[in-house]
C-alpha cells in the first residue's frame, strides 16, 4: 500500500512540475513512451532493492525463530529426561536388590529364606518413595512364568502367568499395561492410560519386566509450563502421541534423543504459521530513503525525456507544415481530416518497440502525406485471422489477457469485421446402436469447415472454432442483422446433405443476433444453454435461446420413497422394477417439465445423488469396486436414464456375485470349526495345519474364532483340551502324563501351566 502512495505521488509531482514547463508534451504518446520507459527502469532497480532487502528480512527473522525454536525443542526435551530419569533410577535399584533376588531363588527352590510376598512390595515401595516424585504413580514388577504382579500399593493376581514380557528401556505414551502385555486383569493399575517407562528386570533365576507408571497429567502440566499457549505443537515420544496442543496443520519436526537413554527418542512437532515474518524499523527506513532516491530520479527524466523528445516533435511539426502546403486548393475543405489523419499516424507509430523505427515511420508518414487515403475498411482485420492465431480462442473462453483484449476493441483492430453477429455450438454425435468411429468425426469437422467456407461472401462472413472433440463454435458476422439467426437451419440442412451415414448427426444450440463484442463470452454461453434442449427435444435439430424461458424455476417429480425401493430391489435382483420406478420418473417429467430445462437438470442431479446413496449402502454390504460418474451433457433424457438403467443392472449382478461369494465363506467357516472340534485333542493340531488344509490365513482362523467363539484360535483349543483333561482327572484311569498327552500336549510344563490358567489351579490339586 505504501509503495502505491509513492507511485500516486510520483506520478502526480512530476506531471505538474513538467507542465509549468510545456504541457503539449503530455499530449504526444511518443514522449509518455519515452518517459515511461525511464519510469520502468528506475521503478525495477527499486523492487529490486526493496525484494533484496526483503529476502534479507526474511532469511534474519527465519533465522532468529529457527533459533527460538530449537532452545524450547532442547529445553522440552530435557524436561521430559528430568522426568523419566527417577524410573530409570527405580528401575535399576529394583535390578540391584538382594531381597527380590532372594524372592526369585526362593521361588525357583535354590535356597530356603523365607521372603514374602508382602517384603517384595515394601522393597519396591522404599525404592519409589526415596525418589520424591510426586508425578509417578506407582510402580510394577512382573516376573516370567508368575501369576503375580507387585506394586508399591499392594500384590496383583493374573489370570494368567505372565510369558515372556520385556520392556527394554521403552516409553510409552497414552496406553494401559494391558494394552501393552495382554495381562487381562481388572485392575485400575493395569487398565487406566499411563506414561510407562518399561525395563526389564534380569537376574540369575527370574526376568521379567518393571513399570514406572506416571500420571499423564504430570506430563501435560510439566510442558504446559515450558511453552508459549499460542503455538500449536504435538509431542511424540518413541512415535507414540504423548502431548498435543492446537491444530498442526503443516510440520516442522525436531527429532531429539534421550540423553539418558538413547533407545529413547522424542518427536517435537510446531505449526509453520508459528514463522512468521517480521520486519523492523531498519527495514523501512531503508525503503523510504530508496523511494526518495526514485523520486529523484524520476524528476530527473522528465528533462532527460524532454531532450530525447524535442527532434521528433520538430520534425512532426514539419510534417504537419509540408501537409497543409501540399493540398490543392480544391481540397482545402477537407485540411481537418487530412491534419488528423497524420495526427492518427503519428499514435499509430506507438506501437513500435524502439526508437530507430520511429524515425523510419515518420519518413514513411512523409510519403503517405502525398499518397492515398487508406480507409476504414482497408483498415479492419478479420475474425479469420484471431481464430488462426487462437486469439479467438482465448475469448471464447475468457483466458484473453485484458492488454490483448483492449487491443482488438479499438477502432484500427476489430475482431468482428461486420456489426452484427450470431454464435451457435455445433453438436457431433452418434446415435447408433454400435460403437462410434472416432475417425468420422473428424470427417464431420471437415463438413462443418466445408459449410462455412460455403456460406462466407462479401455480405457475410462464416467462420468456426474448436470447443473441443465433439462441438465446434460457428460464428456468423454480417452487417445486416435481420434474420441472421435463421441461416443456421440452411447451414444444418446443408450439412445433412454432405454426411453419408445417417448413425451420425448434427445438433445445433444458437444464441441470438447481438452487436456488442463485449458480450462474446456470454453468447458462447447461451448457446451452450440452447444446446441443452437435447435432453427433451432430442439430436439432429436446431434450437434458440429463449431469454430464460426454458430456466425457470419449477418443481419435478421424484417420490420421496425412490432410494429404499432402489436398494430393496438391487439386493432382491429385480431389474424389471428398478426400469420400471425410473421410467415413471422420466416419462412424468418429460410430460409435465418438458420445457423447463432447469427443473430437468435438478431432476437429474437428484437422480444422480440417490443413485450415489443406494451404491453407498449396498457397498456396505461388501459390494465393492464400483464407480458411478455422472454424465455429461449435452445427451438426451432418455440416454441419461438408459445409463443409469445400467449402473443399477450392474450394481444387481454384483450384489448377486457377492451374495454367493458369501455362502461359500460359510460353508469354509463351518468345517473350519468342525476340523478343530473333531481334532482339538492331536498334537499335530496347530494354525500352520489349518491354514495349509484349508488355504485361509492365521489371521482369517484366529477373527474366525473370535466371531464365533468370542476368543482366539489359542484360546479356544485350550479350552477344549483342558475341559476334556478335567474329566480325565475326574475318571481317575491316567496318569498326569498320559492325560496331557490325550489331549494333545507334548509337554507337560506346558500342559501344567495352561491348566492353571483355565482353572486357576495345578491339575495334580485339582478334584
Amino acid at each position: 500500500m505504501l509503495i502505491k502512495y509513492i507511485i500516486i505521488y510520483i506520478f502526480c509531482t512530476a506531471r505538474g512540475k513538467f507542465c509549468v514547463m510545456n504541457k503539449k508534451y503530455f499530449k504526444s504518446g511518443i514522449f509518455k513512451k519515452l518517459f515511461s520507459s525511464y519510469i520502468i527502469i528506475i521503478l525495477l532497480l527499486f523492487v529490486s532493492f526493496v525484494a533484496a532487502m526483503l529476502y534479507e528480512a526474511w532469511a534474519i527473522s527465519m533465522e532468529r525463530q529457527e533459533n527460538y525454536y530449537q532452545s524450547a525443542v532442547e529445553k522440552i526435551s530435557n524436561s521430559i529426561d528430568v522426568l523419566l530419569m527417577d524410573a530409570y533410577v527405580i528401575t535399576s535399584d529394583i535390578n540391584s536388590s538382594d531381597v527380590i533376588n532372594k524372592y526369585a531363588m526362593q521361588k525357583k527352590d535354590i535356597i530356603k529364606n523365607n521372603v514374602s510376598d508382602a517384603e517384595v512390595m515394601t522393597e519396591i515401595k522404599n525404592y519409589m518413595i526415596s525418589r520424591y516424585n510426586i508425578n509417578i504413580y506407582d510402580v510394577l514388577l512382573m516376573l516370567n512364568d508368575s501369576d503375580s504382579a507387585f506394586s508399591s500399593f499392594g500384590i496383583y493376581r493374573l489370570d494368567k502367568a505372565a510369558d515372556n514380557i520385556q520392556g527394554r528401556g521403552k516409553v510409552h505414551s497414552g496406553k494401559s499395561v494391558n494394552d501393552i502385555y495382554d495381562i487381562g486383569n481388572s485392575e485400575v493399575v493395569f487398565n487406566k492410560e499411563f506414561i510407562i517407562y518399561t525395563q526389564n528386570y534380569n537376574s540369575v533365576y527370574a526376568k521379567g519386566v518393571i513399570c514406572v507408571l506416571y500420571d499423564k497429567k504430570s506430563l501435560r502440566d510439566m510442558i504446559d509450563s515450558q511453552i508459549t499457549h499460542d503455538i500449536p505443537i504435538n509431542i511424540y515420544i518413541n512415535d507414540e502421541p504423548a502431548y498435543s496442543y492446537g491444530d498442526v496443520k503443516k510440520p516442522i519436526e525436531y527429532n531429539v534423543s534421550s540423553v539418558f537413554n538413547t533407545g529413547i527418542d522424542y518427536k517435537i512437532e510446531i505449526d509453520s504459521s508459528c514463522f512468521r515474518f517480521n520486519t523492523d524499523y531498519r527495514f523501512w527506513i531503508s525503503v523510504v530513503v530508496a523511494g526518495v532516491f526514485c523520486v529523484i530520479l524520476i524528476i530527473s527524466s522528465l528533462y532527460m525525456s524532454k531532450k530525447f523528445y524535442t527532434p521528433l516533435d520538430n520534425i512532426s511539426r514539419i510534417i504537419g507544415i509540408n501537409r497543409e502546403n501540399a493540398v490543392s486548393e480544391t481540397k482545402r475543405n477537407k485540411k481537418s481530416e487530412d491534419k488528423a489523419a497524420d495526427l492518427g499516424l503519428l499514435r499509430h507509430t506507438e506501437a513500435d518497440s524502439g526508437l530507430d523505427k520511429e524515425y523510419d515511420n515518420i519518413i514513411n508518414g512523409i510519403k503517405n502525406l502525398i499518397g492515398e487515403n487508406n480507409g476504414y475498411k482497408e483498415r479492419m482485420i478479420s475474425i479469420k485471422p484471431y481464430a488462426q492465431q487462437g486469439m479467438l480462442h482465448g475469448m471464447l473462453n475468457n483466458s484473453t489477457e485484458p492488454s490483448k483484449l483492449s487491443c482488438m476493441l479499438t477502432d484500427d483492430y476489430k475482431v468482428l469485421q461486420k456489426q452484427y453477429y450470431v454464435i451457435a455450438d455445433v453438436n457431433m454425435s452418434y446415435i447408433g446402436s454400435q460403437s462410434a468411429d472416432v475417425s468420422y468425426f473428424r470427417k464431420m469437422h471437415r463438413i462443418i469447415e466445408q459449410t462455412a467456407d460455403s456460406y462466407t461472401d462479401d455480405e457475410t462472413y462464416v467462420v468456426w472454432y474448436d470447443k473441443d472433440d465433439y462441438n465446434v463454435f460457428l460464428i456468423i458476422n454480417s452487417d445486416d442483422g435481420n434474420n441472421l439467426d435463421s441461416i443456421y437451419y440452411d447451414i444444418h440442412n446443408s450439412m445433412k446433405e454432405r454426411i453419408d451415414n445417417e448413425e451420425y448427426v448434427f445438433t445445433i444450440g444458437v444464441d441470438k443476433v447481438r452487436d456488442d463484442i463485449e458480450q462474446l463470452s456470454l453468447a458462447c454461453h447461451n448457446a451452450d444453454n440452447s444446446l441443452s434442449n437435447i435432453m427433451t427435444g432430442g439430436r439432429d435439430a436446431v434450437y434458440y435461446y429463449d431469454d430464460d424461458k426454458k430456466y425457470m424455476a419449477g418443481e419435478y417429480y421424484f417420490p420421496s420413497d425412490t432410494q429404499q425401493k432402489l436398494i430393496r430391489y438391487v439386493r432382491e435382483n429385480r431389474k424389471e422394477d428398478i426400469g420400471y420406478v425410473l421410467d415413471d420418473i422420466m416419462n412424468v417429467n418429460m410430460k409435465n417439465n418438458s420445457d423447463n430445462l432447469k427443473v430437468i437438470r435438478l431432476m437429474i442431479d437428484e437422480l444422480h445423488i440417490t443413485t450415489a446413496k443406494v451404491l453407498k449402502n449396498i457397498q456396505q454390504d461388501n459390494v465393492v469396486g464400483f464407480t458411478l460418474e455422472k454424465m455429461e451433457y449435452p445427451a438426451t433424457l432418455e440416454e441419461i436414464f438408459t445409463y443409469y438403467k445400467a449402473v443399477y443392472n450392474m450394481a444387481c449382478e454384483q450384489y448377486m456375485d457377492m451374495s454367493a461369494s458369501r455362502k461359500d465363506t460359510n460353508e469354509l467357516n463351518k468345517e473350519i470349526m468342525r476340523e478343530i472340534d473333531d481334532n482339538y485333542m492331536n498334537a499335530d493340531m496347530s494354525l500352520a495345519y489349518l491354514t495349509d488344509k484349508f488355504g485361509v490365513s492365521n489371521k482369517y482362523i484366529t477373527m474366525l474364532c473370535k466371531n464365533t467363539k468370542g476368543m482366539t484360535y489359542i484360546q479356544y483349543i485350550q479350552e477344549l483340551r483342558i475341559k476334556k483333561a478335567t474329566e480325565y482327572i475326574k475318571d481317575g484311569q491316567h496318569s498326569l502324563e498320559e492325560i496331557a498327552a490325550l489331549c494333545g500336549y507334548s509337554n507337560m510344563l506346558t500342559f501344567r501351566r495352561n491348566f492353571k490358567s483355565v482353572m486357576g489351579v495345578n491339575p495334580s490339586e485339582y478334584n
